[in-house]
């Protein structure tokens, strides 16, 4: 950041202290667990950037005046403008999502199935293990909860959290991978959250053991390595948020949630304004920087682009505004309506130790039911929160940390749109 967007920040800071302690107000909108919009409180008005920009006598810098040049300049000769020239090559793949992960069909392809076969070499969907991106509030916890309680899913995931926040330490990362049940849910006995807990699923042979039917993990990366057959690969796939609503979100889920790694207590008395102006705690466009895997130093408009072909030609587009069609084209791709433990799997799958759980209830429902059941109440990790109006002083700050995920964003809603054809 130049100086003088420093300089700009810090007079925007100033603005906004004062405008706090000011009496004026406006409705507060809250977000329930489905995602809707409700009045509720007060808090003090938040003009737009450009608004405090203008109130404070600041303009942008202006260019130097130029002297005056009589010859005509210089064509711009562009791969856009030029048809002689060849159209750019795509941004590298790296190698580990290249081979190890499911290429997408062209959208022309008739058959999604039948690509899958010749991908895989006619190996059969049995052999594409779903992997899921998590995107921390975009809905992945909801998708985990659909896929364990109404599909009965195996997972591979990370820590077991409950409801309460108590994390279960029991059986996990301990000896060698196997099935436990654990909040009445039964997963492999791995941490797909951390680095560390994927490298011992991979030196313990996760994959081979053909005990996870579903792996989560925000370390995409990392998790393609654990592919290493060429008769098995992951299917990536995954819930986007507008990256706005994502962060109000993030901001207001750490401000309490003690248990996760990235809880910060500084967090609890800051304001969402300060938040987005900070630079050691507000994420920076996270999106790009995990699919490209650069998580520091400055992006450039070829990591966007290397962004969008990873999306277009790996992952299986959901959205969180449209969670019940997202969810209707992954159980088709996987065939989850009929999900079952395999008989392997079965034998190795430990009894609940509580039969009269309410989780066992839930998964007795058949599918359909269960789904809307979760739906509805928002999945469990829901929780209510002021949000933020397009144009306030908070978006407009969280928007210039995400600048590069609000372009992904944009062409994650085409490609939402345009793989439609593959699941009619």
């Amino acid at each position: 950041m130049s100086a003088e967007d420093l300089k700009m920040m810090e007079e925007l800071q100033e603005t906004l202290r004062a405008r706090l302690q000011s009496n004026e107000k406006r409705p507060l909108l809250m977000e329930n667990g489905g995602g809707r919009m409700e009045e509720g409180g007060y808090r003090p008005v938040i003009r737009s950037v450009n608004d405090v920009v203008m109130m404070k006598g600041l303009h942008p810098p202006q260019s130097p005046p130029q002297p005056p040049n009589n010859e005509p300049p210089a064509p711009i000769v562009t791969p856009n403008n030029n048809p002689n020239a060849p159209p750019p090559p795509p941004p590298p793949m790296p190698p580990q999502l290249q081979n190890n992960l499911v290429t997408l069909p062209p959208s022309t392809a008739k058959s999604f199935f039948s690509f899958l076969q010749s991908e895989m070499g006619g190996v059969g969907r049995s052999e594409i293990i779903p992997l899921f991106w998590h995107i921390s509030k975009s809905g992945g916890t909801t998708v985990e909860e659909l896929c364990s309680r109404c599909f009965n899913l195996v997972k591979a995931s990370g820590k077991s959290i409950s409801t309460t926040g108590e994390i279960q330490h029991d059986d996990e990362d301990n000896g060698p991978v196997k099935v436990i049940f654990v909040y009445g849910l039964h997963k492999v006995n791995v941490d797909m959250s951390t680095i560390e807990g994927i490298a011992r699923a991979k030196q313990q042979n996760l994959i081979q053991s053909s005990l996870a039917q579903i792996i989560f993990t925000p370390h995409i990366h990392e998790s393609s390595t654990l592919f290493t057959s060429t008769t098995q690969k992951g299917q990536l796939f995954t819930v986007f948020r507008h990256p706005i609503h994502r962060a109000v979100s993030l901001f207001h889920y750490l401000q309490h949630a003690s248990w996760e790694p990235t809880y910060n207590p500084k967090l609890k008395d800051m304001s969402i304004e300060d938040y987005a102006m900070s630079e050691e705690h507000v994420e920076e466009d996270w999106m790009v920087r995990k699919l490209v895997n650069k998580m520091e130093g400055p992006l450039m408009m070829e990591d966007l682009e290397l962004a969008k072909e990873i999306v277009r030609t790996k992952c299986i587009v959901g959205l969180m505004d449209h969670m019940e069609e997202s969810m209707r084209r992954f159980s088709q791709v996987f065939g989850w309506n009929n999900a079952n433990p395999s008989s392997s799997q079965q034998q190795l799958l430990p009894s609940p130790s509580n039969t009269n759980d309410v989780n066992q209830e839930i998964q007795n429902l058949n599918v359909q039911t269960c789904m809307k059941n979760i739906l509805e109440k928002g999945g469990e990790n829901k929780f209510a929160h002021p949000t933020e109006m397009e144009g306030s002083m908070a978006w407009e700050l969280l928007k210039l940390k995400n600048v590069w995920d609000m372009q992904l964003y944009e062409y994650v809603l085409f490609l939402f749109e345009e793989q439609a054809i593959l699941f009619q």
